[in-house]
């Protein structure tokens, strides 16, 4: 068989769905049932061999410098009327007559980010959450309406759907008239490089952020409403001034949407130094970010996956999170679960965690078993399966 990606996701600064679509990638180009890769950016293709050399470095549309202009102003860029439907058919008229090649040469067409380009051939899509739809006072109006009006088509049309969850498996069933046959779960994965790390490995990288091993709070999402930050904010604000004061509550992940409350509550906590804004971070950091952390917490209100609450668990870090969406299922009893609406239930899971070594070591020992199951390698495997079933 052979695979065609819409490689638009890859784009500095890379996020979730771009790590999902790296990892992919990564283990397609090693699979003997897979004649060819190909990757298609605008213009650009990107045969099998450069995909390789590609993957895990940094996708540019534009010169580094203005990439990390369009980083800072893209909240702004994004909340302009009509910016997403000019983006798509932007992207749809630069790549069609690749696409039209590939569906010509029998490629199945891989979307993993939602709404896939025209496609004659079979089509699989990723559709990793509908927030949009149980949140849509949570995104821009113009997310809402783009993927309101395009993703229904989109779903109706593809031969395969899958779900990183079977929770956004039961969502996509029960939100649109597709048959269940159609609709597969595929588990996303971690990637081997979040590890337990000893404090030696990490110092260089922590001291640059200004934070000690094993002496901070943890959070690392995109700066918006959904991820419930307001919320850990507050409930971090609750615990006693000495464990506000030792362990700090360090927030990593580039500006979002809607950040202002959060921001407002924050305000003292910076003054006084128990609470860091990092910014995003490149995932070399991170990898020592996540290993030195005392805690980390994942409040968030809708997740389809929850990626960051398993790089946690990898990197041997006792995890608080919500009892809601699919982080239940993905956490499978390994993490403190929380009312994510509760200040109060946050505040007191964060207190444990941070005072009772038993309940930490345990929630660290079972974390570590809960994500050797949820590898790549896994993902990959059952992807595949849908390739083949096609």
């Amino acid at each position: 068989m052979k695979v065609l990606y819409d490689l638009t996701s890859l784009v500095s600064p890379r996020t979730g769905i771009g790590h999902y679509t790296q990892h992919l990638i990564e283990g397609m180009l090693h699979q003997q049932a897979v004649e060819d890769v190909v990757g298609v950016q605008y213009m650009t293709t990107y045969s099998r061999r450069e995909l390789s050399e590609l993957i895990r470095r940094p996708l540019y549309v534009l010169p580094n410098s203005f990439a990390k202009l369009k980083r800072s102003l893209w909240p702004l860029l994004r909340s302009i009327p009509g910016a997403y439907r000019l983006r798509v058919l932007i992207r749809e008229q630069l790549a069609q007559s690749k696409f039209n090649y590939f569906a010509r040469q029998r490629f199945i067409y891989h979307e993993t980010n939602f709404i896939p380009q025209k496609y004659s051939g079979k089509v699989v899509i990723s559709a990793h959450d509908l927030s949009h739809i149980r949140y849509p006072e949570h995104h821009p109006k113009e997310r809402v309406d783009f993927l309101n009006r395009c993703l229904p088509v989109a779903l109706e049309c593809a031969d395969k759907i899958i779900a990183g969850s079977e929770f956004t498996r039961q969502e996509l069933l029960a939100c649109f008239n597709l048959d269940p046959q159609k609709v597969v779960t595929v588990l996303d994965g971690v990637s081997a490089d979040f590890k337990p790390r000893e404090a030696a490995e990490t110092h260089e990288t922590l001291h640059k952020y200004g934070i000690q091993y094993g002496q901070y709070i943890l959070s690392v999402c995109t700066l918006e409403p959904r991820k419930n930050l307001a919320r850990l904010v507050k409930a971090f604000s609750q615990l006693p001034p000495h464990l506000r004061q030792t362990h700090p509550l360090v927030l990593v992940g580039g500006k979002g949407w809607r950040d202002q409350e959060m921001l407002n509550l924050a305000a003292p906590l910076l003054q006084a130094k128990e609470l860091i804004f990092t910014g995003y971070v490149p995932e070399t950091d991170l990898l020592h970010i996540y290993s030195g952390a005392k805690i980390f917490a994942y409040p968030s209100l809708y997740e389809g996956f929850g990626l960051p609450v398993v790089e946690a668990m990898a990197s041997g870090v006792p995890v608080l999170t919500s009892n809601t969406s699919s982080l239940p299922e993905i956490s499978a009893g390994a993490a403190i679960e929380v009312d994510p609406v509760s200040v109060e239930e946050i505040a007191q899971g964060l207190k444990c965690l941070l005072e009772d070594a038993a309940l930490a070591n345990a929630c660290i020992l079972k974390g570590l078993l809960r994500a050797k199951a949820l590898t790549w390698d896994h993902c990959v495997a059952g992807t595949l399966d849908v390739y083949r079933s096609l």
